[in-house]
């Protein structure tokens, strides 16, 4: 039911999960890939707004270091096992060049319901945005998770073994 629902996300709030926010797959640093992949990119609104987005990103990626920073301060971190794996679909997000990293991909396919001149500022805007303040703050993402995160995590890789490990197995079954 949605009230049970509502509850066992509520009992799994109550173990601070923000403090650790990835899994082996996927996590604050491969959502907005999604963004990318379903918004609709038909006017100079869409990569206006989409620019805007873009812009505001590293601010989240660093209330994400910030809130991971307590999770290592409290021992609720991820298993150093699976971090190796893990930092590569951090790492595909530090490009050289802008036009290669994987969120450019809408300004290379602006359509030609856009005026060539709009096009090209759009595309220039874009590129800028992942330049100077996107790529960099996932360059500096990147060197938390290698050069802080992974150092620290725990060596275990049971869930029991994190601060009241046993409570919030229990509580990730229920709700799984």
């Amino acid at each position: 039911s949605a009230a049970s629902d509502v509850y066992k996300r509520q009992e799994l709030g109550a173990f601070e999960g923000w403090k650790m926010p990835f899994v082996s797959d996927s996590g604050f640093h491969t959502t907005f890939g999604y963004v990318v992949g379903t918004t609709p990119f038909k006017n100079e609104s869409d990569y206006r707004n989409y620019i805007k987005r873009l812009s505001l990103l590293p601010q989240l990626l660093e209330q994400h270091q910030e809130n991971m920073r307590s999770g290592l301060a409290a021992g609720f971190t991820q298993p150093q096992a699976i971090l190796e794996k893990t930092l590569s679909s951090f790492d595909a997000l530090v490009t050289d060049n802008p036009e290669d990293h994987p969120y450019f991909r809408p300004f290379s396919t602006i359509p030609d319901s856009i005026d060539s001149e709009t096009r090209r500022e759009l595309e220039r805007e874009g590129r800028q945005v992942l330049a100077e303040k996107l790529i960099p703050a996932n360059r500096r993402l990147v060197d938390f998770m290698r050069g802080e995160y992974l150092p620290q995590a725990r060596q275990s890789l049971g869930a029991t073994d994190q601060p009241n490990g046993k409570a919030y197995y229990e509580a990730q079954i229920r709700y799984y």
